[in-house]
């Protein structure tokens, strides 16, 4: 299994070119793509929305988003009514089928004027080998302790996947009328991808 990791700066390359094309082909061959600062309409990328338009250019992957900002967006949108919103997280992109996705705040200094939500999408793929976890994050660069409180914090997510795991829980989960199709069951395998800002 081909994994990539890659922050894309929300499609701006060294260049200050912003190209999405370029992005995809970078990672096309790859079996699990895990992405950073990835956004949707903001006007500094034009307004796209580059989860749709890379899931457009890797027809071959499943996806999984998840924004850790998430803000009301006003006006842009001609013809539509203005209830977009502007996002920019984490994305998966995975040749497996995704079964499940979840997406996990991270801890955040205080008091400080450039503090950012940071978060971590994890998902499930049916791998060959089995269901294995996925995780894609982005850690905060300014602060060495804030770094290491959110890698304690994706540890302790590792150590309590059985019974912090999935959707539902508890002994009636299965016979709840929310819970549509067949919930993976916990894994103890679980892969890190990101920027780890070190």
């Amino acid at each position: 299994m081909k994994l990539v990791t890659y922050n894309i700066h929300y499609g701006f390359g060294r260049d200050g070119i912003n190209d999405l094309d370029r992005i995809a082909a970078a990672v096309d061959d790859a079996d699990v793509i895990a992405l950073q600062e990835i956004e949707r309409f903001y006007p500094r990328s034009h307004m796209v929305d580059q989860v749709a338009a890379l899931a457009k250019r890797l027809p071959n992957h499943w996806v999984a988003y998840g924004p850790n900002i998430d803000v009301y967006s006003p006006a842009g949108f001609p013809g539509e009514v203005e209830t977009a919103r502007r996002q920019f997280g984490n994305a998966i992109f995975s040749r497996r089928p995704i079964l499940s996705q979840a997406n996990h705040s991270l801890p955040r200094a205080t008091g400080s004027d450039q503090t950012m939500r940071r978060g971590a999408l994890e998902i499930v793929i049916d791998s060959e080998a089995g269901p294995v976890r996925i995780y894609c994050t982005h850690l905060d660069y300014l602060s060495p302790t804030t770094r290491t409180a959110q890698l304690q914090a994706l540890a302790a997510r590792h150590e309590d996947m059985a019974a912090g795991g999935g959707a539902w829980e508890g002994t009636n989960a299965v016979a709840h009328e929310w819970l549509v199709g067949d919930e993976p069951a916990p894994t103890p395998h679980a892969i890190l991808l990101g920027d780890m800002n070190i």
